[in-house]
């Protein structure tokens, strides 16, 4: 007979604490989007605390976001409400394709080729990889007359050595970590969908696009079939986006009204 399923709160206790900013950035960019949207200290104590956050940990970062020009914060009495700033808003807006999108970031690949003597080309933005002084590999091909751009065919062998410079091995491991959270995740919500509790399902919902979050905006934006072998994108994208499309999303107002997590 199989093992059952782990719930959230075991699978928490199972990994070290996130650095708690950043899962501040994943949870205001997922349930306070609108301009009007807040959350109370009180509520983000109560998201945060499953993860191993301490009180302490989450004022000193709620100062960091503030000081970074993310949030903003007002006070009704002796509550403390916290929402994103237009940059947060503005940042959050960039980086939620990649997060949500359930499709590849790129579907092309071209190796840009130059002059030694030269300049390298303007296409080699954030989005190329370099793999030599004289070359990079881009999701689209290079504008300028003296670069050479050769587009790769999925259907030919991509070289080890190429691979190797799109992805390095720790983040191909955290790949494969990510898809055997996500599995578990999985497992437990199909043992648990006819009695869903809200508040578990909330911690869920966080946990996998957080985490998520982090595989996806370090990835480059390139298509699957040039990252290396084991690298497990593809399926943690299809399950990440399976779970999210499972587990509701919450406006402030339920999260507001949340009880004890966990």
């Amino acid at each position: 007979m199989p093992a059952p399923p782990p719930d959230i709160a075991a699978l928490l206790a199972a990994r070290d604490t996130p650095r708690v900013w950043s899962l501040l950035v994943s949870l205001f960019g997922d349930v306070a989007q609108s301009p009007d949207a807040r959350l109370s200290g009180a509520a983000l104590g109560r998201m945060t605390e499953p993860f191993g956050v301490k009180p302490e940990a989450l004022r000193v970062s709620l100062h960091r976001l503030r000081k970074d020009g993310w949030i903003e914060s007002t006070r009704e009495g002796r509550r403390g409400f916290y929402r994103l700033t237009e940059t947060g808003h503005r940042e959050s807006r960039r980086a939620s394709p990649r997060i949500y999108s359930g499709t590849a970031l790129a579907e092309e690949a071209f190796v840009l080729l130059w002059d030694p003597s030269a300049t390298p080309p303007d296409a080699l933005t954030s989005a190329a990889v370099t793999l030599s002084a004289t070359s990079a590999l881009s999701p689209r091909p290079a504008e300028d007359a003296g670069v050479l751009s050769l587009l790769l065919a999925p259907s030919e062998p991509v070289p080890a050595w190429i691979r190797a410079k799109v992805c390095p091995k720790a983040l191909v491991e955290q790949s494969r970590a990510l898809l055997t959270l996500l599995e578990a995740v999985a497992a437990w919500r199909a043992a648990t969908a006819e009695h869903q509790n809200a508040s578990a399902s909330a911690v869920a919902r966080l946990l996998v696009l957080h985490e998520w979050r982090r595989l996806v905006l370090r990835q480059p934006t390139l298509p699957d079939f040039v990252f290396p072998k084991g690298w497990q994108g593809p399926a943690c994208r299809a399950r990440a986006r399976a779970l999210l499309a499972s587990l509701p999303r919450l406006t402030p107002k339920q999260i507001e009204a949340l009880g004890s997590l966990c």
